[in-house]
């Protein structure tokens, strides 16, 4: 459940091509969300079981009964949006049919605004959540996390490069498409996501502990490179099995991003690459303009040459602790979302704090 606080700003320099796409992409978007007026999701689809959800959204798998092909139905509280969340629903929508054409994310094929409420039908991942697999394995080298890792930053370069910012990368957002050898990643939930072309910072505090910027959380605005930090999280937990920033609460986890020391020290790093450190150094960089692009990480040796990299065994140690972290994580998302719905904002402050005091080793696992 991402963390979030403060009103959405933005400021603008000036008009850029950028901005003229953006807001022809909202347009598109508004007008596939509000074209089948008249229509109902299910004269189209057969809606069936849920494969995931959020505090305000479920996830259903449903079939075209033209066709018979399967897709993901996205459902957002619609009835009475207005505002901030109408424009949301819309934003998310234009998104997607920004990026939907990169092979490492989903595709948004219809959209309906149907008896309250918004369906978004979009592409169906069999594969579940790429963290959750690779614990499921019995051999994770440094080679398949550079791999992983060099189509998470290929994703960023295209994303980026639209003027676009998804905000709340983690691994829960990352999954594969299916259960099979050669499955591949796909980037999902673009509910943060917002519109950043050059020169625009944005000041809406929102994204989850564990993996936010640390200008996300200041005052003076953030751009596209706060998802490359955000990787630079994932890619430690890759080789590592847990993350770089720590705490017995989401308060203590705040703190120790916004400090932003980590390091190298200790046996879990001794199997690792230089070149892998190297990486993450360019990406845990606590000031926004000395942080590498995700076009320039490319060109970096470790991701360029993937390949190449050594695939020995990172280790069972490592693979238990990777285990436990993603375990950790359902547990803390299941309550919180089973909770969330009859406890006060306070209750679910103190809920999230009690698990935090569960980590003893503070890395988000156990």
């Amino acid at each position: 459940m991402p963390w979030c606080c403060c009103a959405r700003g933005q400021t603008r320099v000036h008009a850029t091509g950028l901005e003229v796409e953006h807001e022809a992409a909202l347009k598109a978007a508004e007008a596939l969300l509000f074209g089948n007026v008249g229509k109902k999701v299910t004269d189209l689809y057969d809606l069936s079981t849920p494969v995931g959800h959020g505090a305000f959204a479920k996830v259903v798998k449903c079939v075209h009964k033209a066709t018979g092909n399967k897709y993901a139905c996205k459902i957002l509280p619609g009835k009475n949006s207005q505002g901030d969340r109408r424009n949301n629903i819309i934003k998310e929508a234009a998104v997607m049919q920004r990026v939907g054409k990169h092979p490492y994310t989903l595709s948004l094929h219809d959209a309906f605004n149907d008896d309250g409420k918004f369906y978004l039908i979009m592409d169906l991942c069999t594969g579940g959540e790429l963290f959750d697999q690779i614990a499921k394995k019995k051999h994770f080298s440094e080679q398949e996390a550079a791999e992983l890792m060099r189509c998470l930053m290929e994703f960023l370069a295209y994303m980026h490069s639209k003027g676009l910012t998804h905000r709340d990368l983690k691994p829960e957002n990352i999954l594969l498409s299916s259960c099979e050898n050669d499955a591949i990643m796909k980037i999902i939930d673009f509910g943060t996501s917002d519109f950043c072309a050059d020169g625009q910072r944005l000041f809406h505090k929102i994204g989850t502990p564990l993996y936010v910027a640390p200008e996300v959380l200041g005052k003076s605005g953030h751009q596209c490179s706060c998802d490359i930090w955000s990787a630079g999280v994932i890619m430690h937990i890759l080789l590592v099995g847990y993350p770089p920033f720590g705490g017995a609460t989401e308060h203590a986890i705040l703190r120790q991003v916004r400090k932003g020391q980590y390091t190298f020290t200790g046996p879990n790093w001794d199997e690792i690459s230089d070149d892998a450190k190297h990486c993450i150094k360019q990406m845990l960089v606590m000031k926004p303009s000395r942080r590498a692009t995700a076009a320039e990480l490319l060109d970096e040796k470790w991701f360029k040459h993937a390949s190449a990299v050594s695939d020995k065994a990172l280790g069972q140690q490592m693979m238990r602790r990777l285990q436990g972290f993603a375990a950790m994580s359902h547990m803390k998302r299941l309550a919180l979302l089973l909770l969330a719905r009859t406890f006060t904002d306070k209750d679910v402050i103190r809920l999230k704090e009690a698990f935090w005091r569960m980590d003893k080793d503070k890395d988000g696992s156990h």
